[in-house]
């Protein structure tokens, strides 16, 4: 099964499933999601609306399926080349801005209870390692330690901002884990659900500070959405497109987190404060 869920927004994947508009939903039409950093893109076979009135029009949201079971909802930026065939079968593609995917639910939710961030460059900022690899002289990994750390947790006017320490699965053959790797970033908690826009708008401002103080810039941001539903815990990552593909690994940084992390509250709030003036 794919995960998309658990890419990295530098991947490049395509997922194959069905397809539809919310005015339409019985109209599911099959299509390939085709995802590359600096371009998104919707082929579908067949059209999203049965109304030929309709057809020239460029719906705003597509949600999805896929054959995996994950659910997707494709922020709209244009449409493309279409065909409209008769005998035959018409096809279109669409320029995706955005999309969610995530785990299955009867509705798409609107809100989320959290939202984790992090980039490549922040684990290496953060410094807050889960496991230490040990190799033998063949360079050849035969020990992990794993490490307890003290999550910090710090308040921001009607929201908290936590950090966060995981490790990432890499590669994985035949339920072994053949590589993985720290992550480190934040959690931004609000007092109540937010929207998505909500969540992208304070995580791009949170990344702003962080440039400053790393004197870097980090293009690669992947977010993650959190809600509870029925008491089940549902899962969202947040892809865009970006006019430039750049990922860089910097470690010269400006300020290293160790040495703001225990006043790291106040320059946040100093940060935001000057946002909501």
């Amino acid at each position: 099964m794919k995960n998309i869920v658990n890419k990295d927004i530098f991947d490049v994947f395509s997922v194959q499933g069905y397809w539809w508009i919310d005015k339409d939903k019985e109209n599911q039409v099959p299509g390939t999601l085709i995802y590359k950093p600096e371009e998104i893109t919707l082929e579908i076979m067949g059209t999203l609306v049965n109304d030929f009135i309709d057809i020239g029009d460029t719906p705003k949201v597509i949600n999805g399926i896929s054959v995996d079971g994950e659910l997707y909802k494709l922020d709209v930026l244009a449409i493309g080349k279409s065909n409209f065939r008769s005998p035959g079968i018409p096809t279109s593609v669409y320029e995706i801005r955005s999309f969610l995917v995530g785990d299955y639910t009867e509705a798409f939710p609107e809100k989320f209870d959290s939202a984790e961030f992090s980039t490549g460059n922040l684990t290496e900022w953060m410094g807050l390692s889960a496991f230490t690899q040990i190799f033998d002289s063949n360079g050849e990994k035969h020990e992990i330690h794993y490490e307890r750390i003290n999550i910090n947790k710090v308040t921001v006017k009607d929201f908290v901002v936590q950090e966060t320490s995981g490790v990432k699965i890499k590669n994985q053959k035949s339920g072994q884990c053949v590589s993985m790797e720290h992550v480190s970033g934040f959690n931004i908690i609000p007092s109540e659900r937010k929207d998505l826009k909500w969540f992208h708008e304070n995580v791009n401002h949170q990344v702003r500070l962080i440039n400053i103080l790393m004197n870097n810039i980090n293009y690669d941001i992947n977010i993650t959405l959190n809600v509870t539903e029925d008491k089940k815990q549902l899962k969202y990552k947040y892809f865009q497109h970006h006019r430039e593909a750049l990922k860089q690994k910097n470690t010269n940084f400006l300020f290293d987190y160790n040495k703001v992390r225990h006043n790291y509250e106040t320059l946040l709030n100093n940060w935001f404060q000057e946002r909501w003036i």
